[in-house]
């Protein structure tokens, strides 16, 4: 098997409350799966379709209820704002990864396996399996974690795929850091990234399809004005395909959500999306 990580498999967001998070979510063009229910936490998800085989593509939605009952890790995680906090990386074997992670010197604070019940809308009960591994908290600017789908098939089903919006894929994390270059070269060894720059000065982390974007101040403010600029690196969002982004816009507007268009699409602004960021592009 390969101990390679693959791509970003999809975007935690802390929220105080899953239920009203997937309701928010909901007004905005997406179907939100229902609330599955965690050692102390609970999620909601808003899933895409992946064209590859064992890979995942959406937004959890995670809040922690009881902190007692949570991994210790989790509340470190889970901060108490609202908005993302993790990257979580796909692999094909957690072994594997996790070996090599710690060769490189990367301290893993657990490696485990998971299964939990989920209760689908037709009533019938399932049990998503996958593996994790956890990297101890404060390595890296901007967290992440891993994790290896062994029923990734239940997130794909034609009901959890299909949005009102529209919505086709996530396709890109967004963050700040006043260096990006230096953020960005943290990543090359332990994700097998490489760094690429665009046309408007964004450094792109590329891994699988799903890139990391980083903004510096400037293109910060110039991408997404009014977006309150973070004093140290963060986690801001993701960018969603929609077929339509003007029709997307008026829907947000329709919902009584805040949005601005811009030169790519149209975003939903972080303060009415529990701390979102979403940019949503054709």
């Amino acid at each position: 098997m390969s101990d390679r990580i693959d791509d970003i498999d999809h975007l935690m967001v802390s929220v105080r409350d899953s239920a009203a998070a997937g309701d928010t979510f909901e007004r905005l063009g997406f179907y939100v799966t229902p609330r599955s229910i965690l050692p102390g936490m609970s999620n909601r998800l808003v899933c895409f379709p992946s064209p590859y085989e064992g890979r995942c593509n959406f937004i959890e939605l995670m809040a922690l209820d009881d902190a007692a009952e949570a991994p210790d890790i989790m509340q470190s995680i889970l901060r108490p704002e609202e908005g993302p906090v993790s990257m979580v990386m796909t692999v094909a074997d957690v072994p594997a990864v996790d070996a090599r992670l710690r060769r490189l010197g990367v301290s893993i604070a657990a490696t485990m396996d998971f299964q939990r019940d989920w209760t689908l809308p037709s009533g019938e009960m399932v049990s998503p399996a996958f593996g994790v591994i956890i990297p101890a908290f404060g390595q890296f600017p901007l967290y992440w974690n891993v994790c290896q789908h062994k029923t990734p098939e239940l997130y794909q089903s034609d009901l959890f795929v299909s949005h009102p919006n529209g919505a086709r894929r996530l396709t890109a994390v967004l963050g700040f850091a006043p260096s990006p270059t230096d953020v960005a070269a943290v990543y090359s060894d332990a994700w097998g990234s490489r760094i690429e720059r665009d046309d408007a000065g964004v450094v792109h982390v590329v891994t699988g399809d799903v890139d990391l974007l980083l903004y510096d101040e400037g293109g910060l403010e110039q991408a997404f004005p009014g977006i309150p600029v973070p004093t140290a690196p963060a986690l801001l969002g993701a960018t969603i395909r929609v077929p339509d982004p003007q029709a997307q816009a008026d829907r947000i507007r329709a919902a009584g959500l805040q949005v601005q268009t811009c030169a790519v699409g149209c975003y939903a602004e972080p303060g009415s999306t529990h701390g979102c960021l979403i940019l949503f592009t054709g």
